[in-house]
């Protein structure tokens, strides 16, 4: 009898946690780029995007190319890169906000 009521909140706790994640609660795929004027603002996580909070600034004309390849990849001029953990379906709109925000970087597309 004791493990009936364990099941139930087992099974409770494993619906809301699916719910929640194919909801895209957490991750907030919109929160992921802000255009700041001269800057961008990337919030690369889904913590920094759930809290709206954090990110990386980075001076647009600094941007040297955008790279899509199963997930996304911003380098700046010195080839430092900054990943942005997204989920798979969230990809390409978060690329297609990208490109149109900086119409000056190189853009690479690699097919997975």
């Amino acid at each position: 009898m004791d493990i009936l009521p364990l099941g139930v909140i087992c099974f409770a706790i494993s619906a809301v946690s699916w719910w929640l994640s194919y909801k895209n609660v957490f991750d907030r795929p919109q929160e992921c780029v802000h255009d700041e004027g001269d800057t961008i603002r990337l919030r690369c996580s889904p913590h920094e995007r759930y809290w709206k909070r954090g990110g990386k600034t980075f001076p647009k004309s600094s941007i040297a190319k955008i790279q899509k390849a199963g997930s996304l990849t911003v380098f700046n001029h010195s080839d430092n890169a900054t990943d942005i953990w997204l989920h798979d379906r969230d990809v390409d709109a978060v690329f297609e906000q990208l490109c149109a925000l900086l119409p000056d970087a190189d853009v690479v597309e690699i097919q997975v």
